[in-house]
């Protein structure tokens, strides 16, 4: 086993959470009053939502709660606190952290020259178009063209193209750069998203997934 890896980028941890909504069958819950397996429910920015069977005993509020599940590819683990008992589930705070063990902490799926996916940058009235050569729930990887001085920590705004849906507004942060014949390639994590933003990326990945239209790498 590899040495375990951390999320800890708060925009990270939610993307993170909205595609184990729709990877992760079985959550494994540990709390004071027991283990117990549930699944969980798509994130609305308050907290992680945790479907538990009626017979789970009633939480404390401010209670520690452990939480493993499984992705595709790998294990994941985080600690929280519990902050409400809802109907059908119970509502964590977001972990400030996620562990992961043997692979990585995304899913990342290669994007095929005519899959039409394509970030889309306005600035000063212009635009600028960069194709995506790979996409996660985290950030994507582009192809950029366009020549401009660019370095590590910059933030790129613009809308990400996807065919189907509408153009989703991001902030992206470029993590790496790399020279690669007459083109840069640009890695660049989602600064800034909205929930609703996210989930229809979530969704999509998950979509993609489960009809292997890309595979995972």
């Amino acid at each position: 086993m590899q040495p375990s890896e951390f999320l800890v980028e708060p925009t990270d941890i939610l993307a993170h959470l909205f595609f184990a909504s729709g990877t992760s069958d079985r959550v494994v819950v540990t709390t004071p009053a027991g283990v117990f397996a549930g699944a969980f429910l798509y994130p609305d920015g308050d907290g992680a939502l945790l479907a538990c069977p009626p017979s789970v005993p009633a939480f404390n509020h401010g209670a520690p709660v452990t939480v493993e599940y499984a992705g595709p590819t790998d294990q994941y683990r985080f600690q929280s606190t519990i902050l409400a008992r809802e109907a059908g589930g119970i509502r964590v705070d977001l972990p400030t952290s996620i562990e992961r063990h043997d692979q990585r902490i995304t899913a990342r799926f290669p994007v095929s020259p005519d899959a039409g996916i394509r970030f889309v940058q306005t600035r000063d009235g212009h635009e600028a178009t960069w194709p995506v050569l790979d996409i996660s729930d985290g950030g994507v990887g582009l192809v950029d063209a366009n020549g401009g001085p660019m370095s590590v920590g910059d933030h790129i705004s613009g809308q990400l193209h996807v065919p189907g849906v509408e153009p989703l507004d991001a902030v992206l942060e470029v993590r790496h750069i790399r020279n690669q014949d007459d083109s840069r390639h640009v890695g660049a994590r989602f600064a800034e998203m909205s929930l609703e933003s996210r989930g229809e990326l979530a969704r999509l990945l998950l979509l993609w997934l489960r009809a292997h239209a890309v595979a995972a790498m």
